[in-house]
């Protein structure tokens, strides 16, 4: 439960700038490998997104009704690292 308005919700210190409030905006520059390549819910986005679903449909489709594997199904052998 939250306390009462005369606790602050925040450890700043009195007199010290807060950034509870701020909105960061990231280039596309910044970080580009954890960036989407298109804007969300576009026709660009919405192939690549559907041929996803599709093959991870048909891969646990195998996994269960085709081949039977099942959590542990797999084993290594060697070294272990």
């Amino acid at each position: 439960m939250r306390a009462p308005q005369s606790v602050p919700t925040t450890s700043r210190k009195p007199g010290t700038p807060c950034g509870c409030g701020r909105t960061i905006t990231l280039d596309d520059a910044d970080d580009p490998d954890m960036r989407m390549p298109f804007q969300h819910g576009t026709l660009a986005w919405e192939a690549p997104y559907h041929r996803r679903v599709g093959i991870e449909s048909l891969f646990a489709d195998l996994k269960k009704n085709r081949l039977g594997v099942h959590r542990g199904y797999f084993r290594g052998f060697g070294i272990r690292r």
